[in-house]
Parts: C-alpha cells; structure tokens; sequence
C-alpha cells in the first residue's frame, strides 16, 4: 500500500474488478445508465438486492412468502458470493454477514475509480468480535 494514498476497506471487490461478475455488472449498468457514474454503491446495491433474491427463492421452494417465511429462508444461507470476492453468512442475525474486507486505494485509471490493494481477509479484531458482548 502506498503511503501517500488513503485506504478504505470494503465488504466486497470493486466494481472494476477483473471477474465475469464485475464485467457482466459494469456491462449491463452502462447498457441502462450509460450517463452514470460507475462506483461501489452499484455493488453494495446489486449484492444486497442479490442476495434477498435469493432468499425469496428459497422461500418459494418452502411455499411460504410470509415476512416469516423469507426471514427463514435468509437465515438459511450460509455461503452467499455474488462474485465480488467475500462470502456473505446470513445464518445469526445477530452477527455481521462476513468478517472479511478487502482494502482498496483510489486510482482513477481503473474503472470505478478504486483499485485492490489487499484482498479479502479478516483482521484479528474482526474474528474475535462478539456480537452483543
């Protein structure tokens, strides 16, 4: 990392990440809002909408569409990566949905504007949070 540049970490790659899923992303974001900016909130917007997709889903399978039902089924899933690099766990509603962060530093030749720096991976004080202690 370099000093000159801040740092932020992330729960998830970039958008200008060299996965299919970031490209197919990217692709399709520019196809509909081709005057928009491409960031990270594009990514925190599709994982999210992503993965209550997939609750609904199961939730369908269970026939049971009720708040309940989808509560259920999204306390169900325990390995949730939509291809942006960190596993969600959705399974304690009481604890985060991952541990891990990806570090990422400005760069404006790469689209999106952030590039990696490190990848995903979990700090001490993140594997031993508690929640609720």
């Amino acid at each position: 990392m370099s000093a000159e540049r801040p740092a932020s970490a992330s729960p998830s790659l970039p958008i200008g990440a060299d996965t299919p899923e970031a490209k197919k992303l990217v692709a399709d974001y520019r196809a509909a809002y081709p005057d928009d900016a491409l960031d990270n909130g594009i990514v925190a917007g599709w994982t999210a909408v992503s993965a209550f997709g997939e609750a609904l889903k199961k939730a369908c399978a269970y026939k049971d569409l009720t708040r309940e039902g989808v509560d259920k089924a999204l306390l169900s899933i325990d390995s949730y990566d939509v291809g942006f690099g960190v596993a969600q766990n959705f399974t304690d509603p009481m604890a985060p949905s991952s541990r891990e962060s990806v570090i990422l530093q400005p760069d404006k030749s790469v689209t999106g504007g952030m590039k990696v720096v490190r990848e995903a991976g979990a700090s001490e004080a993140a594997q031993a949070y508690t929640p609720g202690a």
